[in-house]
């Protein structure tokens, strides 16, 4: 039942006149009235009130009406007032009456948490009278102003609170389980950063037989220092060091003390978070103790070395806990930590004293590591420094023999602060060695050798000779090799005339040999696989005409230049002057020799560059008298992107088997050799008033760089 109904209940029990349970919980407050209020009450009466309160309160009662038949010391009708057996007045009147006792707005106290009331009335009234009105409530006691007999409530000092009281000890002692009683007992505690203790009644005298711990913990990373407070008296003896009474200070894996005497100590400082204070005193003496003051400030890390070539930041003299601080190098070292380099190193006060890192780094000077490789070429050191390698060291880059530096710069790399090898035009861009073309070793000798009527090519003559063939189906034919990676052939090579045009994997089967004058020597070599063919668009393999005749093969791997593989140049796209009538050039393949066969040894014939016109005028003419012409009887056009070669006099002409292969001159203004033809077409081999077709590589120049520079 909540505390509202029980308080509800006890008004309607009192207004009633009915004494309350002891069950009940006490209320704080209550209204009790005279039978019958606020009507007369009757006569021959007798009634009792028992008012109770918590326990800790006293009752206190007020009437707010009060009219009783009033008569001398109230001998007729009253109501009397009692607590713990003693009456606190017995009352009767009238508000204006003079006679009784009429007790007005007195406050009537009990003496305890219980007051009781008895109202009687006699036989008759001479007038009506409505009797009494009257409300109680509890009110506190002060307990701290009474005593136990003679003693205080409390041995020390008493706390008065509502409706109780509660004991407490001053410092140094502790309250007993009595709730009343005092022992000197000194264990406490301390965790502020700054505070005062001392013995217990400092500065009077301190009881005996003491057995003190003051602890006092701060956060980790504080030290704590202590400092004494004068006066400082602890018993001692003339002879004995402190055989009394001692004092001692313990922290870490230190003690200092026993200390006594009247000589105060000198300061004490920690350097730790965590600090006991032992205070120990026999059955007797009357010193007055001692008292300190204790502090805490951040504990102190080792103190730390400048760094050479680098900077500590910030930079102090002394650095304590939380501290942190950063290394940096100066341009052009890097951190070490053993042989451990370290992208950057920072180091943090522990709450311990120590560092957080238990090695310091140093200052190195950096490293642009080994200079990377240049695929046909080397470097070789111009400057160093204390460090291989290191910063601003200075190389430089040069080709291998047959290879030249094709990119800006001089070659020229300094070991940069953001330790790369740097060039001040192309940055950390190394070098291209691109191969030199057209410089063979062995160049041709001028004269009437030939393939068709030729003469077997030496060694290293024509380096830029390259055999493709597929053995499964033992086609062959020739090829230029341009720069490390291409082949020049023609587009009939791959899709001969009336066939559909192939796939790359169709294609890809050819495989291409390079460095050689023997084809059985060649192949059984391992040859260089075929990545990528481009035939040109413009090549109708369905069409008679040889129109556009050209194939650009990209190989699987660059190949390295030796004496026997030299690419040969390409012209420029205005180079009639490399089509001059009457220049002689060379041409030079495996193809059908004199004797209807196929060479195995490479075979080489000089021919003169044909008028243009002359060569379209005799072929037309031989296909006019049936010497040849196409497959399907069209008759074959020399058209703008082909040129004639040969004396139209027959014996000397490339055949089958040549296919692809090139036809070089020789530009005396720069010594180099450029490929200014690629095998095309003819009217049968050697015949005479016929002429050798070539696709004219100049006007497919742009076709050819294009291709070059973005597959």
């Amino acid at each position: 039942m909540s505390r509202g109904v029980w308080m509800r209940l006890l008004l309607l029990l009192a207004t009633a006149g009915i004494t309350v349970p002891a069950s009940a919980p006490d209320p704080m407050f209550g209204m009790i009235s005279s039978p019958g209020y606020p009507v007369s009450y009757p006569n021959e009466t007798e009634s009792e009130w028992s008012l109770k309160v918590p326990q800790g309160y006293r009752v206190q009662l007020q009437f707010s009406y009060f009219e009783i038949e009033p008569s001398q010391r109230c001998i007729y009708d009253s109501l009397e007032v009692f607590t713990e057996g003693t009456s606190l007045g017995v009352f009767c009147g009238t508000v204006n009456g003079v006679l009784g006792n009429y007790p007005g707005d007195q406050l009537l106290i009990s003496q305890n948490n219980s007051m009781n009331l008895k109202f009687k009335s006699d036989f008759s009234n001479e007038e009506e009278y409505v009797g009494f009105l009257a409300h109680y409530k509890a009110i506190d006691i002060d307990e701290c102003s009474q005593t136990d007999g003679e003693d205080s409530i409390c041995d020390q000092v008493c706390h008065n609170s509502l409706g109780s009281f509660f004991c407490s000890c001053r410092r140094g002692y502790k309250l007993q389980a009595d709730g009343k009683s005092c022992e000197a007992q000194c264990e406490e505690f301390f965790d502020q950063v700054s505070g005062h203790l001392s013995s217990p009644e400092y500065p009077s005298a301190y009881p005996t037989k003491l057995s003190c711990n003051y602890s006092i913990r701060v956060e980790s990373g504080f030290a704590i220092s202590l400092e004494f407070v004068p006066p400082f008296d602890i018993e001692d003896h003339y002879e004995v060091h402190c055989p009394y009474d001692q004092l001692t200070v313990q922290y870490r894996n230190t003690q200092v003390g026993p200390l006594c005497g009247k000589v105060n100590p000198e300061p004490i400082d920690t350097q730790s978070n965590a600090v006991d204070i032992i205070f120990n005193t026999d059955g007797s003496g009357d010193n007055r103790g001692w008292k300190l003051f204790y502090s805490t400030d951040r504990i102190r890390c080792p103190d730390l070395m400048s760094v050479e070539h680098g900077t500590i930041a910030p930079w102090q003299d002394h650095y304590w806990y939380l501290d942190h601080v950063t290394y940096t190098c100066d341009v052009g070292y890097k951190i070490m930590q053993g042989e451990q380099e370290l992208k950057s190193f920072a180091m943090l006060c522990q709450g311990d004293g120590s560092w957080d890192k238990g090695l310091i780094p140093t200052c190195q000077l950096t490293d642009c590591g080994v200079p990377e490789i240049l695929p046909n070429g080397r470097f070789q050191t111009l400057t160093s420094s204390s460090v291989r390698n290191g910063y601003l060291s200075e190389i430089k880059y040069s080709c291998n023999e047959r290879y030249q530096i094709e990119t800006q710069g001089s070659g020229q790399y300094t070991c940069s602060m953001s330790r790369e090898w740097m060039n001040n035009v192309v940055g950390v861009t190394i070098p291209y060695c691109a191969p030199v073309c057209g410089k063979p070793d062995h160049p041709l000798n001028r004269g009437t050798a030939r393939i068709f009527g030729g003469s077997l090519a030496p060694p290293g003559s024509v380096p830029w000779q390259a055999f493709l063939t597929d053995r499964s189906r033992g086609e062959r034919a020739g090829g230029v090799l341009l720069g490390d990676r291409w082949v020049l052939t023609a587009a009939h090579v791959f899709q001969p005339k009336g066939k559909a045009r192939p796939s790359q994997e169709e294609m890809r089967r050819l495989r291409v040999y390079l460095g050689g004058t023997s084809v059985r020597r060649l192949v059984s070599g391992e040859g260089v696989p075929v990545e990528l063919v481009h035939l040109h668009e413009g090549y109708d393999g369905l069409s008679e005409q040889y129109a556009h005749d050209l194939a650009l093969v990209r190989l699987g791997r660059r190949v390295t230049l030796t004496e026997e593989v030299v690419p040969a140049c390409l012209p420029p796209t205005a180079a009639s002057a490399l089509y001059a009538p009457a220049l002689l050039g060379y041409v030079s393949g495996w193809g059908v020799t004199q004797d209807n066969r196929l060479a195995d040894k490479l075979h080489y014939v000089g021919l003169p560059v044909a008028e243009q016109g002359e060569c379209a005028r005799a072929m037309e003419r031989a296909q006019q008298a049936g010497r040849g012409g196409g497959s399907g009887g069209q008759r074959l056009s020399v058209t703008r992107g082909m040129f004639c070669a040969g004396t139209g006099l027959g014996l000397r002409d490339s055949c089958q088997g040549d296919s692809g292969g090139g036809f070089v001159v020789h530009q005396p203004e720069s010594d180099s050799w450029f490929v200014t033809g690629i095998v095309s077409w003819g009217l049968g081999c050697g015949k005479e008033d016929t002429y050798g077709v070539y696709t004219r590589v100049s006007e497919y120049r742009d076709w050819i760089d294009n291709i070059m520079t973005t597959a």
